[in-house]
């Protein structure tokens, strides 16, 4: 085979780069790594609150009041504030009805909420359910007390025909 048809096959076979590809190239992997980056960041912090809710394990009721985040779904709302605005929510209500002893208190933000799930954990614990996204801290407060007062209030699903009145006063 001749050198120069050698030489035209080598480069038939390799591909040009223009300037254009390497931009767009760089531009795609510069992108990919913000996005890992942001993921990173979301993986850690879940892996703290993990950390953090396994630190505060309870089973069965206690005299302190216990509170968790399940979900760390709150929006721009950080979850280390969102478990401050809970505590100072409940505290007040908590002690005005005598500090009882109680079984942790799990909290999810969900769409289905505000409401205390009649259904409990295999460990007795509470699983409130709240509607409430970002740093709408009344809001957050609002309904977490409320279904503090329905814990509180022994809340059942029963048939229960003064639940207008227990409605009422939470």
């Amino acid at each position: 085979m001749s050198r120069r048809l050698l030489v035209a096959l080598v480069m038939c076979s390799c591909q040009s780069v223009t300037a254009e590809d390497s931009t767009a190239e760089i531009a795609a992997l510069k992108a990919r790594i913000s996005a890992l980056k942001a993921e990173n960041q979301r993986l850690r912090s879940r892996l703290r609150e993990i950390a953090d809710l396994s630190a505060h394990a309870v089973s069965g009721p206690t005299s302190e009041l216990v509170i968790s985040l399940a979900s760390d779904d709150w929006g721009d709302a950080e979850p280390a504030d969102v478990l401050k605005v809970l505590h100072s929510a409940a505290i007040p209500i908590w002690e005005a009805a005598g500090s009882p002893a109680l079984h942790p208190i799990t909290v999810v933000s969900s769409s289905e909420g505000p409401l205390v799930a009649y259904k409990r954990t295999p460990d007795g614990d509470y699983r409130v359910l709240l509607n409430v996204k970002g740093r709408q801290w009344a809001q957050l407060a609002f309904q977490f007390s409320h279904e503090m007062a329905h814990i509180l209030a022994n809340y059942r699903n029963v048939p229960n025909r003064q639940l207008w009145f227990e409605e009422s006063i939470c």
